[in-house]
Protein backbone atom coordinates (compact mmCIF):
# COMPACT_ATOMS: atom_id res chain seq x y z
CA UNK A 1 0.00 0.00 0.00
CA UNK A 2 1.48 3.27 -1.04
CA UNK A 3 1.91 6.04 1.61
CA UNK A 4 -0.67 8.71 1.15
CA UNK A 5 0.77 12.42 1.41
CA UNK A 6 -0.77 14.77 3.54
CA UNK A 7 -2.04 18.13 1.93
CA UNK A 8 -1.13 21.46 3.36
CA UNK A 9 -2.73 24.48 1.99
CA UNK A 10 -0.69 27.48 2.39
CA UNK A 11 -2.89 30.72 1.76
CA UNK A 12 0.08 33.02 0.83
CA UNK A 13 3.92 33.06 -0.08
CA UNK A 14 5.38 34.74 3.39
CA UNK A 15 3.43 32.30 5.67
CA UNK A 16 5.07 29.07 4.48
CA UNK A 17 5.08 25.40 6.10
CA UNK A 18 8.25 26.30 7.73
CA UNK A 19 8.86 24.46 10.81
CA UNK A 20 5.81 22.49 11.22
CA UNK A 21 7.02 21.09 7.80
CA UNK A 22 10.24 20.19 9.32
CA UNK A 23 8.15 18.40 12.31
CA UNK A 24 5.90 16.44 10.14
CA UNK A 25 8.11 15.21 7.73
CA UNK A 26 10.50 14.10 10.63
CA UNK A 27 7.45 12.34 12.35
CA UNK A 28 7.44 10.20 8.66
CA UNK A 29 4.67 12.15 6.71
CA UNK A 30 5.15 13.24 3.33
CA UNK A 31 3.52 16.63 2.05
CA UNK A 32 1.80 17.72 -0.91
CA UNK A 33 1.91 21.38 -0.38
CA UNK A 34 -0.56 23.43 -2.55
CA UNK A 35 -0.08 27.36 -2.51
CA UNK A 36 -3.55 29.24 -2.87
CA UNK A 37 -1.59 32.64 -3.70
CA UNK A 38 0.09 30.87 -6.70
CA UNK A 39 -3.19 29.75 -7.72
CA UNK A 40 -2.44 25.70 -6.89
CA UNK A 41 -5.61 23.72 -7.60
CA UNK A 42 -6.82 21.53 -5.15
CA UNK A 43 -8.70 18.24 -5.27
CA UNK A 44 -12.00 17.83 -5.23
CA UNK A 45 -11.57 15.15 -2.41
CA UNK A 46 -9.11 13.98 -0.16
CA UNK A 47 -9.38 10.29 -0.94
CA UNK A 48 -5.45 10.77 -1.97
CA UNK A 49 -4.38 11.93 1.16
CA UNK A 50 -3.70 10.82 4.83
CA UNK A 51 -4.06 14.21 6.02
CA UNK A 52 -5.00 18.21 5.96
CA UNK A 53 -3.30 20.65 7.29
CA UNK A 54 -4.35 23.96 6.43
CA UNK A 55 -1.62 27.08 7.16
CA UNK A 56 -2.86 30.73 8.40
CA UNK A 57 -1.72 34.06 6.81
CA UNK A 58 -1.05 37.38 7.61
CA UNK A 59 -4.12 38.06 9.47
CA UNK A 60 -4.19 39.21 13.08
CA UNK A 61 -6.22 39.95 15.31
CA UNK A 62 -6.55 43.42 15.61
CA UNK A 63 -6.59 43.79 11.75
CA UNK A 64 -10.79 44.81 10.17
Amino acid sequence: MAVRPALVVQPADDDPVGRLGDWLTAAGLQLDIRNAERGDALPDTLDEHSALVVLGGGMGAADD
